[in-house]
């Protein structure tokens, strides 16, 4: 089928555009929007990988993104590197962490049938081994280890997370490990330099970067602009449909396009938060929530839309996941 009749048929009503609505990922949640943090984020992991880093660490809010980016990344990445072998975990919080608790972890984390079998020292050599075959089969003497929730390690735990890398490293494999948490990661940066610990310190926190939330209307402004350019979000793929024109095809068709309305959907955010514009931090989630449900509307370039956009940043749970709601 052409180009022309997928955008016939996707753009009008029918069979065909109610299927591509239920599976869009303005509708499923699988959103891959590249927002300035995330791009930050790959260039400084391609420049980690390409050097060699053993590690970056990114620390922010809460919701302002770090999981989402880190599914990005492992989607993207390849692009780059085609035969690295990338791999994410999360960070769990133990009461009492143990060598055991750890390599358990990872390895369950890492789809391991045998997470849980043996002794600590087991484990941790079918982790060593683990990762080798990973490199080794993909021809590869590197490898990358995203971190998620970060902050849930202790020191011991990262004492052994170092450890793994130097076991990689003597069999010819560089680990290059991310890290992504909250704040609590500056404490424990700020722990480990008082204890002299900086063979820990090199390892993951000597580059360390605060990951932001939306926190300006041109941050705004250029993820509603990627929502926009069909190059960047085109739905179906390839269709040169972008979300915006999927889902406002009237007023797109009239040319109006979502960018702009950025000064609008971020006096949304100040008003609900009941602070300036330049006050104003918004998380990925909240953000990309509102400007979900503000496409999903019924709108018309006649009406003043500033009422659609609070109804929207509202709807999202921005107003009482900030402690700002009212009773």
């Amino acid at each position: 089928m052409d180009s022309q009749n997928i955008r016939a048929q996707v753009l009008n009503p029918g069979t065909v555009r109610d299927e591509a609505y239920l599976d869009h990922p303005l509708v499923t949640g699988r959103v891959e929007i590249p927002t300035p943090e995330v791009q930050r984020a790959y260039e400084e992991t391609v420049a980690a990988i390409v050097k060699r880093r053993p590690g970056l660490c990114y620390y922010g809010e809460f919701r302002a993104g770090k999981t989402f980016a880190i599914s990005l990344l492992q989607r993207n990445l390849p692009q780059s590197f085609a035969h690295l072998p990338i791999r994410s975990i999360v960070a769990k919080d133990h009461e009492k962490p143990t060598e055991k608790a750890l390599f358990s972890d990872m390895l369950f984390d890492l789809d391991h049938a045998a997470h849980d079998k043996g002794s600590a020292p087991d484990r941790r050599i079918r982790l060593i081994e683990h990762l080798r075959s990973l490199a080794c089969d993909r021809g590869s003497d590197k490898l990358l280890l995203f971190v998620d929730e970060a902050q849930n390690y202790s020191i011991p735990d990262l004492s052994r997370l170092k450890d793994i890398g130097n076991d990689l490293g003597r069999i010819g494999i560089s680990l290059t490990v991310i890290f992504f948490g909250d704040c609590r990661l500056l404490n424990m940066r700020a722990a480990l330099t008082s204890r002299q610990r900086t063979d820990i310190v090199g390892r993951f926190f000597l580059h360390s970067r605060p990951f932001n939330s939306v926190n300006s209307l041109e941050d705004a402004r250029s993820i509603l602009q990627a929502m926009d350019d069909p190059e960047v979000s085109s739905y179906p793929p390839n269709s040169g449909i972008s979300y915006t024109e999927f889902f406002q095809h009237p007023m797109y068709s009239r040319g109006w396009r979502l960018t702009d309305e950025a000064p609008k959907c971020w006096q949304a955010f100040a008003t609900i938060g009941r602070c300036s514009a330049e006050d104003l931090r918004v998380g990925m989630q909240w953000f990309m929530s509102t400007a979900s449900d503000f496409l999903f509307g019924q709108h018309s370039l006649d009406v003043d839309r500033l009422p659609a956009w609070i109804a929207a940043a509202k709807a999202s749970g921005f107003e009482s996941a900030n402690g700002i709601q009212r009773p």
